[in-house]
């Protein structure tokens, strides 16, 4: 975590050190919760030394905060099991989801599933009233961006080029821009015929769709190549990256892969159905977009190191007996 305190602002620095410290207390609760304490301790362990976690995503007030609220937002989920907390749990999770929605729409797809997790735990009344009290508090957001924009937008404006971006022709299936030359071209031509943003944003959407219906095999098949590359760290952005991002990224990455699909078979019910839960959520996400490392990072690696951490607690655990 110290890492972060090197050649940048200092005020920034010390605040991605205090959210990284955090996020790693965060992950210790919420494994203790899911599991035990010694799975909390290992969570917290791993997650201080997960190199990508600390060194790959972008500076604070992106995804390092995004984590550190989804964590929260966790971990008050799981505490609403207990009836006693449930109604303070339930709103206390539903407010740092949309907080984390301001801070990176993503969160917006961990909705659906926090609502089918309230059905299946027993309390659907809380599950629907989840999803109004969600939308309730990002009303005056949405409010404000009407006002600023003089037409609907719920949180960002850039949804539909990044929908597009996933569909074109030339997209490669994985990484933004700077990776698809093809795709960055045409971007910049569209900047340039239009100057409308609202038309813009209108185009970006016809334009998707039609990418999509004019050629439904070739859009299958990049949905397919989109799938490889969020599993697997071989997308053109990661390997045009220099060695040692490299080196850090699928280093640390393929062995907590491979840790999390052991420790899947052996975990409970619950464990299982929340994992596998918040990775859909997050593959719907990239499949209607596109995939990047730095949303791996931030939306899968943190359940991967949940999983595998109580996998590792407990082989520490019969080692020592």
């Amino acid at each position: 975590m110290l890492w972060r305190l090197q050649a940048s602002v200092p005020w920034i620095r010390i605040a991605e050190v205090l959210i990284s410290m955090l996020t790693a207390w965060l992950f210790f609760l919420l494994a203790r919760q899911m599991n035990d304490v010694k799975a909390g301790v290992a969570a917290f362990l791993v997650s201080s030394f997960y190199f990508p976690l600390i060194w790959l995503i972008p500076p604070i007030l992106s995804e390092n905060l995004w984590i550190c609220c989804v964590l929260l937002s966790y971990l008050l989920l799981w505490k609403a099991n207990n009836e006693s907390f449930r109604f303070a749990g339930l709103i206390g999770s539903t407010l740092m989801l949309a907080i984390a929605t301001l801070i990176r729409p993503a969160a917006l797809f961990l909705l659906p599933f926090y609502c089918v997790w309230g059905i299946r735990k027993g309390y659907p009344k809380y599950a629907i009233g989840l999803v109004v009290l969600y939308f309730l508090i990002l009303l005056p957001w949405n409010f404000h961006m009407y006002r600023q924009e003089g037409h609907p937008v719920f949180i960002a404006s850039e949804g539909n080029v990044t929908l597009w971006t996933g569909t074109h022709p030339a997209y490669s299936g994985e990484g933004d821009l700077s990776v698809n030359p093809a795709v960055q071209s045409d971007y910049r031509q569209i900047l340039k015929d239009h100057t409308n943003d609202i038309e813009r944003q209108r185009l970006y959407a016809q334009e998707a769709l039609k990418n999509i219906t004019s050629d439904p095999l070739r859009y299958l098949k990049l949905e397919l190549k989109k799938i490889v590359y969020w599993i697997l760290p071989i997308g053109p952005s990661i390997l045009q990256s220099s060695f040692l991002h490299r080196l850090v990224g699928i280093g640390f990455y393929i062995p907590l892969l491979i840790l999390a699909i052991w420790a899947f078979r052996t975990a409970s019910p619950d464990i299982r159905f929340f994992a596998l839960g918040v990775i859909v959520s997050f593959t719907v996400m990239i499949l209607i977009f596109f995939p990047q490392e730095r949303f791996r990072i931030a939306t899968i690696d943190p359940i991967l190191l949940l999983l595998a951490t109580n996998r590792i607690s407990d082989r520490i655990s019969a080692s020592l007996r």
